[in-house]
């Protein structure tokens, strides 16, 4: 995996792979952003879809008043990909 810090590569001609980028229901771009924390003296990474990194950054501010645990993940399954439809 590739991460880009738009910070300091703003005007970056190249786009994200396909894998990285959806369509919602309204027709907009939607992005796939690296999120990274540190625990017990390691870094982990985790993955958050936003429509730039303005909104990925109000994205992380949210989970840090709000995040828990859901539940275990135990599979995927294969099926066509279903149409982005963000909570809320």
């Amino acid at each position: 995996m590739q991460i880009i810090n738009f910070r300091s590569q703003p005007a970056a001609a190249d786009r994200p792979d396909h894998d990285y980028v959806s369509i919602d229901q309204n027709g907009q771009e939607i992005y796939k952003f690296a999120l990274q924390y540190h625990w017990k003296d390691k870094t982990w990474a985790a993955e958050i879809w936003a429509y730039s990194l303005d909104d990925a950054e109000r994205r992380v501010q949210a989970m840090r008043q709000s995040l828990i645990v859901s539940g275990q993940l135990y599979s995927d399954i294969g099926c066509e990909a279903l149409p982005f439809i963000p909570a809320g």
